[in-house]
């Protein structure tokens, strides 16, 4: 089990439906961002990589029940897109961290996230990455 604690935007949804034990029956059971405020009329693509070149990005911290606490970690991350057909994000990153609640409170995780790959920042919490930035597609 799990729980969303935070996120840039509940517009649609909240975090926690992305922690669903089985795949959602329509938009509803997801979570879906309206679009941000101060999206550039141009958007520019990385050559390399294809990606969307901005900082603007959605985000949710969701609380895992275990956090991986068997030998093997964490094994699998679904990214369900398959109702949103023409609205899907345009790409997933997903980093992990361990935090003790004994010495660590949800507010000291949720604060550290937007520090994730500023090296000069000191945190209580470390990150890191389960699934670097990939492209996605509507399922």
């Amino acid at each position: 089990g799990g729980v969303g604690i935070a996120c840039s935007n509940k517009h649609y949804g909240v975090p926690s439906n992305l922690l669903r034990p089985t795949l959602g029956k329509d938009m509803g059971d997801g979570w879906e961002t309206a679009r941000h405020p101060n999206r550039p009329l141009i958007v520019r693509k990385d050559p390399v990589t294809g990606l969307q070149e901005t900082p603007l990005m959605d985000w949710s911290t969701l609380k895992l029940g275990l956090g991986g606490a068997s030998e093997e970690g964490i094994s699998r991350i679904i990214v369900d897109t398959r109702h949103f057909k023409g609205n899907f994000p345009e790409s997933v990153r997903i980093d992990g961290c361990c935090a003790n609640p004994a010495f660590v409170t949800d507010d000291e995780v949720c604060a550290s996230a937007d520090t994730v790959y500023d090296s000069s920042h000191v945190s209580k919490v470390e990150w890191f990455p389960l699934l670097n930035r990939v492209a996605l597609t509507a399922d």
